[in-house]
């Protein structure tokens, strides 16, 4: 969707700039501990230098980046027999949970991936702003997020709009 134009119902335009980012490799999650998701694979980038991403964190360095961003997740949680507990994704800004999926697995369980999918709209209007992706599970063990594999229904990805 980069650089479509949408009109709304009072007939201005907003156009869209549009980040993509996925993992290139599986990221192992301890039980029951929050990990920030830190998608290493930069496959678009629109927006621009001024929305930094860091470590898993993504700051706003200068005004032209302000604004409202609509974020779009993908979370792959590789297959796992059982599947007891949780599976939770959050969206946060400045460290304040801005949405939450949640996912729970009985003991009965099967041995399917499974998938948080999660979107939320944010508003980052100063230099400073800080947004970050974070994942937790309570399995009893390890568990991996799936990193890049040839077929893209089973890739963690994560999209970011930004609004103009």
């Amino acid at each position: 969707m980069s650089n479509q134009v949408f009109k709304n119902q009072t007939e201005r335009y907003i156009a869209l700039k549009v980040n993509e980012y996925r993992l290139s490799a599986n990221i192992v999650t301890t039980n029951d501990t929050d990990i920030n998701v830190q998608f290493d694979t930069v496959v678009k980038d629109e927006i621009g230098s001024n929305l930094q991403y860091t470590n898993g964190v993504f700051t706003v360095l200068a005004p032209d980046a302000l604004g409202i961003y609509i974020i779009n997740l993908n979370i792959v949680w590789q297959a796992q027999g059982g599947g007891v507990g949780f599976r939770r994704v959050f969206i946060r800004k400045n460290i304040e949970t801005i949405t939450r999926v949640e996912d729970r697995r009985s003991s009965i369980g099967g041995t399917s991936s499974d998938v948080n999918l999660c979107s939320a709209t944010i508003v980052l209007d100063k230099v400073g702003d800080i947004m970050e992706i974070i994942a937790r599970q309570t399995s009893g063990g390890a568990l991996n997020i799936q990193g890049f594999t040839a077929d893209p229904n089973t890739n963690s990805n994560l999209e970011i709009y930004k609004l103009n």
